[in-house]
């Protein structure tokens, strides 16, 4: 009789993998889902393996005279605040979106356009030489050293 109780889980233990022909002997994987709210889309920039080549311009870059272009992520993607001193007696910040490879932005009643080139093209001498540059015009652009 012994014998027989202890063949009997054994024989139940053959009888459940038998009818589970992935080899787990019952042991089945629950899959939870978890939900993914205050994640950002997974379509966005911020998933994407390479985002807008603007995002690459933020932080600050400085011009001459004291002027800059400080250049924060907005709140959505392509989105930026431009904080500017753009010549010796104008500073503001503007709401910037991202065009192509541009950010546009207004500033006293005109759409101004943000490009990347270098020092030469800035037009100005103090920026002569540098290589990494945002241009707004001939004669306004920031450069980073």
């Amino acid at each position: 009789m012994r014998i027989t109780m202890l063949a009997l889980p054994l024989v139940a233990l053959a009888a459940c993998a038998e009818e589970n022909p992935t080899g787990n002997a019952g042991n089945e994987i629950n899959v939870v889902e978890v939900p993914d709210e205050g994640l950002p889309p997974a379509d966005s920039p911020a998933n994407a393996s390479e985002g807008l080549a603007t995002d690459g311009w933020i932080g600050r870059w400085i011009g001459v005279e004291g002027t800059y272009l400080e250049i924060s992520a907005g709140g959505e993607p392509g989105a930026y605040a431009l904080e500017m001193q753009y010549d010796l007696d104008h500073r503001g910040t503007f709401e910037g979106r991202a065009e192509g490879d541009a950010i546009a932005f207004e500033r006293g009643g005109e759409t101004l356009r943000l490009t990347a080139g270098d020092g030469d093209a800035t037009g100005l001498r103090y920026l002569v030489g540098k290589q990494d540059c945002l241009i707004v015009a001939s004669g306004e652009g920031y450069c980073r050293d």
